[in-house]
């Protein structure tokens, strides 16, 4: 009886007194006026690298870069555009020009045929204004610039 006593003894004494040790520390706890004492006005604002700073710089002026290449493509399409729809027009005009001289003579005349030399002169201008926006095309094409800029539409 006493061995068991004993060993009830011994139970209840570590039930009551846990073997955790001493050499378990707890972890410091601070407060905020502890993390205020150490505290720097460096520490208000958040410190950027350098290198970030002349990224974003850099992608600045490639963007104002690119903006500028946008305008001046678009600005070159839109004028060659609109010199074919003047050249169409002019076409057109010079098609009726000659259809209703045709239907007030029938023989042909020194009028009709300036009237056909204004229409021809007409569509070869009307050509060339074609040749040069597709030149244009091309030439945008070789040098990578997205077709969306020749039609104004950027992202």
């Amino acid at each position: 009886m006493k061995k068991w006593s004993l060993w009830l003894l011994i139970i209840g004494a570590f039930a009551i007194f846990p073997l955790t040790g001493s050499a378990e520390e707890k972890p410091p706890f601070f407060t905020n006026e502890d993390v205020n004492k150490y505290k720097k006005s460096s520490d208000a604002q958040p410190s950027v690298p350098k290198k970030d700073i002349k990224e974003e710089q850099k992608a600045a002026v490639t963007m104002a870069k690119d903006k500028k290449e946008q305008e001046r493509w678009c600005k070159q399409a839109n004028d060659r555009r609109k010199k074919i729809e003047k050249a169409q027009y002019d076409v057109n005009k010079a098609e009726k020009n000659l259809v209703r001289e045709k239907e007030k003579s029938s023989s042909s005349s020194k009028k009709n045929k300036q009237l056909q030399n204004s229409l021809d002169q007409a569509k070869r201008r009307l050509s060339v204004e074609e040749r040069e926006l597709h030149d244009l095309e091309n030439e945008a094409h070789r040098k990578g610039v997205p077709p969306g800029w020749l039609r104004c539409q950027f992202e």
